[in-house]
């Protein structure tokens, strides 16, 4: 995705769809607090109920900021709290790719805690496509 960002201004963009090779595509970037998490579960949640079956998920995180570290519980919480069920259901494997180890964790953290049975994180966005898409 080509750069969503002015340098001078990071605040937070989220863009959730389904592509046209039947992965969810998740682009989160600059700094991402509360309002911007509910944001991604509104929109994943409408992704999601739209698909018949199972699905994976590509996340796109290279670009995101996490400027507050005490908020990935509560995005942890809210997201448990409101897809669980739905990704349980629609998701069967899911990549993340970003470039901090914090990321990382929380990325490793978030695929256990919503039950999504294979998860794992990449640096690199095509590595991760690539997983996303073996069988």
């Amino acid at each position: 995705m080509d750069k969503q960002l002015n340098n001078k201004n990071k605040e937070g963009v989220v863009k959730v769809w389904l592509g046209d090779d039947g992965i969810v595509h998740v682009y989160m970037a600059g700094r991402i607090g509360e309002k911007e998490v509910r944001e991604f579960i509104e929109e994943k949640t409408k992704v999601l109920q739209g698909i018949q079956g199972k699905t994976r998920t590509f996340g796109d995180l290279t670009e995101l900021i996490m400027s507050d570290f005490s908020l990935a519980s509560k995005i942890k919480g809210l997201m448990v709290k409101d897809l669980k069920k739905l990704e349980q259901e629609k998701v069967e494997k899911m990549a993340l790719a970003g470039k901090s180890i914090i990321l990382k964790v929380i990325g490793s953290f978030l695929g256990k805690a919503l039950g999504i049975k294979e998860t794992k994180y990449f640096t690199d966005k095509e590595e991760a496509l690539k997983w996303l898409k073996e069988e």
